[in-house]
């Protein structure tokens, strides 16, 4: 079985985030992108705790604009599993 990811995304839907978003779904790795208002409260903590299903968890801390690179959320998955990153 190959490893996902569950994202948390902060900030208002933009066009670039509109844009990662569909980056995101077509990448066939994100299983769940989650909105969220601060990645720094105890709701957002909660939220990770109770809907993350996944392997792995792509956690955003700004509204910023993000381009994906050729097989970069792929490189994430292997760095963090041949380095035994925990966070």
């Amino acid at each position: 079985m190959s490893k996902s990811i569950t994202a948390f995304l902060p900030g208002e839907n933009t066009d670039y985030k509109n844009k990662f978003v569909k980056d995101l779904q077509n990448s066939g790795i994100v299983t769940e992108i989650i909105n969220i208002d601060s990645p720094f409260d105890s709701k957002t903590i909660d939220l990770i705790k109770t809907k993350t299903a996944t392997d792995y968890i792509l956690l955003l801390t700004q509204d910023t604009q993000i381009e994906l690179g050729q097989f970069s959320l792929e490189r994430f998955i292997s760095v963090a599993e041949s380095t035994g990153t925990g966070m």
